[in-house]
């Protein structure tokens, strides 16, 4: 699989302009609980395999951690945008990324959240 079908393929939302940037920015700016992450990122990082993560999380199982609802999610949204800069030219976006979002995006790609 190509790197674009990697990366673009289930996304439904990116932050790509500099308004939805700043609305992310302002999320990532304190915890998102896992009961609220879907509903809180769904229009601005909308993809398949960030959404599948958080059901596995929102899913207990036995002999896995368990369940926490207050549980922080910003560590593994910040991976999911890690992983789209990382390729952001090669990806092939079908809308263009605003050049003050990628520097907003980027950044909160690279913060390192933790307890």
């Amino acid at each position: 699989m190509k790197i674009k079908e990697l990366l673009t393929e289930g996304t439904w939302s990116a932050p790509q302009t500099l308004h939805q940037a700043i609305k992310l920015y302002n999320l990532m700016s304190k915890p998102i609980r896992l009961t609220d992450a879907k509903d809180a990122l769904y229009s601005l990082v909308g993809d398949d395999d960030l959404f599948d993560q958080l059901d596995d999380l929102l899913t207990p199982r036995k002999y896995e951690a368990p369940y926490n609802p207050d549980f922080d999610v910003r560590p593994i949204v910040s991976r999911k945008l890690k992983e789209w800069m990382d390729h952001v030219e090669e990806a092939g976006w079908t809308r263009k990324w605003d050049s003050g979002a990628l520097e907003i995006i980027k950044k909160l790609a690279n913060k390192r959240y933790g307890r």
